[in-house]
């Protein structure tokens, strides 16, 4: 265990699991060590008399609680994001599938009609020159 390590857990919880096994400490006394687990150690080793490789397991079994639990919302969120990553790709297929069957649909309905088509595109040629010419004017 290292000095340095300190618990990352919810402290009101960890303290309430602390007090649960070691009933004769306070929470000035908990509370003092802000968390610091080699801190923790030598606080209730001098107030319980307990045995420093008992109570550092104690801490490791706590934190691989935590670490399992982490885990299991790791897995969720990894499982969530395929989840999403899948439905993206799905609209992306659906929404280029839609894109290539219109313009399929387009180009069948241009060669079917090469005149007509030539002349709307014309025609919606002028009336977007009018309309710009107009816009442009009046400013």
């Amino acid at each position: 265990m290292s000095n340095t390590q300190t618990l990352s857990n919810s402290w009101s919880e960890i303290k309430s699991q602390i007090q649960n096994k070691w009933k004769s400490l306070t929470d000035q006394e908990l509370n003092s060590t802000s968390g610091n687990v080699q801190l923790l150690v030598e606080t209730i080793q001098k107030k319980t008399g307990d045995a420093k490789e008992g109570i550092e397991h104690f801490f490791d079994e706590l934190g691989d609680r935590s670490s399992g639990a982490l885990n299991r919302v790791n897995i969720g969120l990894h499982h969530g994001a395929e989840r999403v990553a899948e439905a993206y790709q799905d609209t992306k297929n659906r929404v280029t599938n839609s894109a290539r069957e219109g313009y399929d649909e387009v180009a069948g309905l241009v060669k079917r009609n090469p005149a007509e088509s030539a002349l709307t595109l014309f025609g919606v040629g002028v009336l977007t020159g009018v309309v710009a010419s107009y816009l442009l004017r009046s400013k």
